[in-house]
């Protein structure tokens, strides 16, 4: 029955659905915060427990995928911020209510029937289109399942597919609803406006000092000294533990004589390749060359030009078939292979030219060497050199003393705000972990001290916090200036809007915009044909939108493309959606689809939440990722 329900749902489809349900969990949050289990058990959904391996697995898992954007590893605390936690726990929970309410039905699956959708899986197949045993491992090996385990989970995501799918299979969009996405995305206008600048319509005088004071107090946010910090930082890079690495001259080349076919250049052939319908072909093709006939020729009565025939100067691992690489590298130059049954086809080889393969003497290669050897070995010496700095910490040396012992990079930073900026507004600071320091230093407190830093070239860095500048109010009499550049740029945008939206009342008053424009000496424009989607010259995002809020030759005064222009524009025409290609047709219809599938997942897993008790062990799950627990975790 459920295959009959499943027929007309992609497996894609209730994959992604899968994916909307478990980010309705993480958008509705998760209800009931019960902490009575014990340090193994992170969640508990509706008497189903999810362990805190289960938990840490994926949680890790996310974490490395985060961190590679990131190009350095997430603190804990980082990590919690951006709430890869959350996700895990929402998408942990999210699946195992689905499993439950799978349990409820009795739903179930055979062996054989997981089995067969593994086989059948794009994910694990070999070169040869078949079922690849190496593959499953490997992905085995990277996720850290063992088999049972990937076959356990198989199954339960096989049953989410059924369960879901058979919920989705009749739930189609009415035409109201794809006529009106249509609409929305097809629509075309056209519009004409004109750029109006402060210098076509404002006349800014001469600000009285109750003009002035009114500003200042109207805007002291922007007459503030902000809160500076001082700090100082031991930084331990990546490029200061290289420099530490003893490596001679001997053991560089021990490492090129153990290695020493990694620094050979390859011998590559220019490799020509006539393919066949079938072996017969070839044999018969064969024959004739032997009898006197050309190689080109043969390959043109194939259908093949040369252009088709030329793989290329390449090397044996270049090529795929392992067959065809062990015969064309053979051959002698010139020498015309016999048939070669490949993997994919038949074919006869020819070699034209070969460029022999040659050792790379060790001076070639000597810098190459140092630098793997220096990024296998420089982790290790980061680790030592982070112990040698924690033991001078504990023997009372500050961050300075410790930077002249050990010959690393110290920083201090007498004065810097949020921004990275000095009192006098000059950069305070230039490293490249720059962001990261400034907001460990502002979430610091004196004399406290905080945890490592690690830095986005797998270094570490250590900061004190010194002292806080609080922010103060700047005096009226000590920014006269600044706060006469602020009325002047105020009043400025004031008078320009004024002025644009005056126009535009004018223009739906029936004066036409090509008079306006004349009255201030600018040239009316017109867009070409777009959508909402589309990207127009002169008109932001936001003044596209105002345009197709507009009736048939309505006008409206929006922005511009920069803060010191306002334009004034009019509908001048509406064209109706084009008629949709087959395939555009079924793309829309696709897409309403996936849009009211989502609404029905979404009351699906609200009802699911209403009957299901989430409760959450924070401490477990603090425990797991080695963020802090910030409140009493059992209560």
């Amino acid at each position: 029955m459920l295959a009959s329900l499943r027929k007309n749902v992609t497996g894609i489809l209730a994959k992604v659905l899968i994916g909307l349900l478990i980010l309705s969990f993480a958008v509705w949050g998760i209800g009931d915060m019960v902490r009575t289990y014990g340090t193994d058990v992170v969640a508990n959904v509706g008497g189903t427990p999810i362990k805190s391996n289960d938990f840490r697995q994926a949680y890790y898992a996310q974490l490395n995928n985060i961190s590679r954007q990131f190009r350095r590893r997430l603190t804990p605390q980082e990590a919690k911020t951006f709430g890869i936690e959350q996700q895990v726990l929402s998408r942990l929970t999210g699946t195992a209510a689905v499993d439950n309410h799978g349990k409820e039905l009795n739903l179930d699956i055979s062996d054989k029937a997981v089995e067969k959708g593994v086989y059948g899986d794009p994910l694990f197949r070999g070169v040869d289109g078949s079922f690849s045993a190496l593959r499953l491992n490997e992905v085995l090996r990277q996720t850290g399942y063992s088999e049972k385990q990937f076959f356990d989970s198989r199954r339960r995501d096989t049953l989410r597919d059924h369960l879901t799918s058979s919920m989705l299979a009749s739930v189609a969009p009415p035409k109201a609803m794809t006529d009106m996405l249509l609409t929305y995305q097809n629509e075309e206008r056209v519009a004409k406006y004109i750029e109006i600048k402060p210098k076509n319509v404002t006349k800014i005088g001469t600000p009285t000092d109750a003009d002035l004071k009114k500003t200042y107090e109207t805007n002291k946010r922007r007459f503030i000294v902000p809160e500076l910090r001082k700090f100082q930082a031991l930084l331990l890079t990546s490029a200061a533990a290289k420099a530490k690495l003893e490596i001679t001259d001997a053991e560089l080349k021990t490492a090129y004589e153990e290695d020493k076919d990694a620094y050979a250049v390859a011998e590559t052939r220019r490799i020509e390749q006539i393919p066949f319908k079938d072996e017969a072909a070839a044999i018969a093709a064969k024959a004739k060359l032997k009898s006197g006939a050309k190689f080109m020729d043969i390959a043109k009565a194939a259908g093949a030009k040369k252009s088709d025939i030329e793989l290329g100067l390449l090397t044996k691992q270049a090529l795929i078939d392992p067959s065809i690489a062990e015969a064309a590298f053979k051959l002698k130059k010139g020498e015309i292979s016999e048939v070669v049954k490949g993997r994919f086809k038949t074919v006869l080889l020819r070699v034209p030219e070969i460029v022999a393969g040659k050792q790379r003497p060790f001076d070639d290669v000597k810098k190459q060497i140092r630098t793997q050897i220096e990024n296998d070995r420089v982790s290790e010496k980061l680790q030592e050199m982070q112990n040698n700095i924690d033991d001078n910490r504990l023997a009372g040396k500050n961050l300075k003393e410790i930077s002249e012992i050990l010959k690393l990079p110290f920083l201090d930073v007498a004065e810097i705000d949020r921004k990275g900026y000095k009192a006098d507004g000059k950069p305070a600071l230039t490293s490249p972990d720059r962001n990261q320091l400034i907001r460990t230093a502002f979430a610091a407190e004196v004399g406290v001290e905080n945890e490592v830093i690690q830095l986005s070239n797998d270094g570490y860095a250590w900061l004190n916090l010194i002292a806080v500048t609080p922010e103060k109010q700047k005096p009226f009499a000590t920014v006269t200036e600044d706060v006469k550049k602020a009325w002047t740029e105020i009043e400025t945008r004031t008078q320009l809007r004024k002025a644009a939206d005056g126009f535009a009342k004018r223009v739906d008053n029936g004066v036409t915009l090509e008079a306006i424009a004349k009255e201030l000496g600018l040239k009316v424009k017109t867009t070409p044909s777009f959508k909402r989607r589309d990207s127009v010259p002169d008109l932001p995002a936001p003044s596209i939108s105002r345009v197709f809020a507009l009736k048939l030759n309505q006008a409206a005064a929006t922005s511009g493309s920069d803060d010191e222009t306002r334009l004034v524009v009019q509908l001048t025409k509406i064209s109706p959606p084009k008629p949709l290609t087959k395939e555009t047709a079924t793309a829309l219809r696709e897409e309403a689809s996936r849009q009211l599938q989502a609404d029905v997942l979404g009351q699906y897993v609200a009802d699911l939440q209403k009957r299901m008790t989430v409760s959450v062990n924070q401490i477990a799950i603090d425990l797991t990722t080695g963020a802090s627990v910030e409140t009493p975790a059992y209560q």
